[in-house]
């Protein structure tokens, strides 16, 4: 497939090209991969991204199940913010769903983009990740020899009561908001309960270093999707919580222990793959329909 559009590339003009928006053309066009890569970077989105996605909504399912107030704040913010025809459709006046729809509409629900941000906090898809020390070296005083394989676990600093205070372990989506009135202004003129994120925050309130939150790693081998990765997820979340109203199906059976010994509500079990997610999650979904 690379092959074929790197010839595809090479041997049309501009004049006969659509516009190309597909990954792999633009990564083409830079120049600057290696055809392998260019078979990395692709399975790092088609199999990494879509699969960690995939367990976040799981896990967002499994915390407004857990969790029916925040759901209904959710969906009270979604209504509020949100142009009314692109949530009663069809009608005369509007052709669906997605016109004239922005990203700037997901990205004003503050409390939308704090409980994906817990959600991503509490329950990373990728508890556990390595990285091999190219050369020698030490981390606070500890001598690492070239080869040395280090083993590093968003699951648990994103836990860290040293680093998230006493409540670490608790899902509590507020964390990511800052006071109202608290003189935070932005350029897109929110009031400071509906713009502030956790890189806002982390000046004041927030702890004292950004690699308190590790889902999606820091550096140059960070998470080269996690924009699109945190824009997805907060969409997936806006669809759901909009159409359906989720609850578990056996809310008063216990799960298994999972990381760290955590037992999870309503018989679910933490299944660990690629990605963390979680299993046996059984639910009962009511169809909201149009707002009235």
């Amino acid at each position: 497939m690379i092959q074929r559009q790197r010839a595809r590339l090479a041997t049309s003009t501009d004049s006969d090209l659509p516009i190309d928006r597909d990954i792999l053309s633009v990564a083409i066009a830079t120049g600057a991969f290696s055809d392998e890569d260019l078979v990395n970077q692709l399975m790092t989105f088609l199999a990494a991204g879509h699969e960690t996605t995939a367990a976040a909504m799981k896990w967002s399912i499994y915390e407004l199940c857990l969790n029916p107030l925040i759901q209904h704040r959710i969906r009270e913010e979604l209504w509020t913010r949100i142009p009314a025809h692109h949530l009663n459709y069809p009608n005369e006046q509007s052709e669906g769903p997605y016109k004239d729809f922005q990203a700037a509409h997901i990205d004003q629900c503050a409390y939308l983009q704090a409980f994906c941000s817990e959600i991503l906090r509490v329950h990373p898809p990728v508890p556990f990740t390595a990285r091999v020390a190219t050369q020698d070296t030490s981390i606070t005083g500890t001598f690492i020899p070239k080869g040395t394989t280090l083993v590093l676990s968003p699951w648990a600093v994103n836990r860290s009561v040293e680093l998230w205070g006493a409540d670490a372990h608790v899902f509590r989506p507020d964390r990511w908001l800052m006071p109202p009135n608290a003189g935070v202004t932005t350029s897109g003129g929110l009031q400071p309960e509906y713009s502030a994120t956790r890189l806002e925050r982390q000046k004041t309130m927030g702890p004292e270093t950004p690699y308190a939150f590790l889902t999606f790693l820091h550096g140059p081998r960070s998470c080269i999707g996690q924009s699109f990765a945190r824009a997805e997820l907060a969409c997936l979340i806006a669809a759901w919580v909009l159409a359906f109203e989720t609850e578990f199906c056996c809310p008063e059976t216990c799960g298994e222990s999972g990381l760290g010994g955590k037992t999870y509500a309503a018989g679910v079990e933490v299944v660990v793959g690629i990605s963390a997610r979680p299993g046996n999650l059984k639910v009962k979904v009511r169809s909201l329909g149009k707002r009235q």
